[in-house]
């Protein structure tokens, strides 16, 4: 019997250890975003092109270069949705939100937009700088406020490699699609685990290679495609020296 009771309190104090682990890395990266040097970097990305991370990622459509924002519209096929509900997590100032609106409100002017970021402080910026259409929702994204099967699209571009627990991320937007869903990601991948270490620990990251997030989804009940985007010198540059790499994961609610 003593030696189940100090089994038992062992499992406890590791039980909440990890809890303890998993909620300092949400504060690390709300702390990250609301940083005014890393939001400095997203105006300077989104606004003045000073492209702080790296260039926007280009693709190849029959024989065609198509930039990240029109390709991930594209495959969305949002513009066969009618009166859609549209997430875009990880959303920052909401500038691909704004371009959504503006791409789509050329076939339809019925739809709703939804931000969701969990730094207060982008979002308060992001109100001041996109249109009265686009609501926002403060949350790390494992209980986004809304009813399930209600969403047509949720995109999401380089904020789930933030995020330290992605099966259950996925799982909170497996509930929020209707059954013709579809999740867009464009994101960083562990490439190399012996060079990512710079990434993790400057940009509050947490690094899985592509095969992982593509079983947390199959696990799940989505069906994946993946595309590859056209390899540029900075592409090859994050392969190299930092051990990551980039790709856009189409997902279909099953």
């Amino acid at each position: 019997m003593i030696i189940l009771f100090i089994l038992f309190i062992l499992f406890i104090l590791l039980y909440i250890l990890t809890k303890k682990n998993i909620y300092e890395k949400y504060n690390d990266v709300e702390k990250y975003y609301n940083n005014n040097t890393t939001i400095n970097n997203i105006i300077d990305n989104n606004y003045f092109g000073k492209n702080t991370w790296h260039t926007p990622l280009k693709f190849n459509i029959n024989n065609t270069t198509i930039d990240e924002n029109n390709f991930m519209f594209d495959i969305s096929n949002l513009k066969s949705k009618k009166n859609p509900i549209i997430i875009d997590y990880g959303c920052g100032l909401g500038t691909f939100l704004s371009f959504i609106e503006t791409k789509y409100s050329t076939y339809s002017k019925q739809y709703k937009l939804y931000g969701v970021n969990i730094s207060n402080k982008q979002i308060n910026i992001a109100k001041s700088l996109v249109s009265k259409n686009i609501n926002f929702i403060k949350s790390n994204g494992n209980n986004i406020d809304l009813k399930k099967n209600t969403c047509d699209i949720i995109f999401s571009q380089e904020a789930i490699v933030h995020h330290p627990e992605k099966k259950k991320l996925f799982t909170e937007f497996y509930r929020l699609l209707k059954n013709d869903g579809s999740l867009i990601i464009q994101d960083w991948f562990l490439f190399d685990i012996h060079k990512a270490s710079y990434t993790n620990n400057d940009y509050k990251t947490y690094l899985e290679p592509l095969n992982t997030y593509l079983k947390y989804l199959h696990d799940i009940g989505f069906k994946c495609s993946v595309f590859t985007p056209i390899k540029t010198n900075i592409i090859n540059d994050n392969e190299l020296n930092l051990g990551f790499t980039n790709y856009v994961i189409k997902c279909n609610k099953m």
